[in-house]
């Protein structure tokens, strides 16, 4: 087999594997909603510090590599928390209209992906702040 057609098999395994983690992270994000129904229902936190230190030392003990445990520590921060934020997006209130600049610096320095979990409530004044 040539080098070419090598690296496309190992390609195509590589495909194979990111079509099954989209299939379970979009699984755990439904199961994140049903935790965000329930949560509302009882009045609880969306966010529990306790439940996701649990999560990640659990995922951690799990790890056989051959990525590190802080490796596999951040992936998994970072989808509980694409998973928190679908439960109950971020409100963030902007002075001003739309198209001034005051989004991006309320922002600062934010993925997109992150951005997209904002939900924005404009408060535009009636009168000029200077007089």
């Amino acid at each position: 087999m040539s080098s070419k057609k090598q690296l496309e098999v190992l390609r195509d395994q590589i495909d194979e594997i990111d079509g099954k983690l989209l299939d379970l992270l979009n699984l755990r994000a439904g199961v994140a909603l049903k935790v965000s129904e329930f949560k509302q229902k009882n009045a609880f936190k969306v966010y529990d510090p306790v439940r996701e230190k649990q999560v990640l030392q659990k995922i951690k003990s799990l790890n056989s590599g051959p990525l590190s445990s802080d490796l596999v520590k951040s992936v998994f921060k970072q989808i509980i928390s694409v998973c928190r934020a679908i439960q109950k997006p971020i409100a963030l209130t902007v002075l001003g209209p739309k198209d001034k600049p005051d989004r991006r610096y309320a922002l600062g320095p934010m993925t997109k992906n992150e951005q997209s979990a904002i939900n924005f409530l404009d408060f535009i004044l009636t009168h000029d702040m200077e007089d």
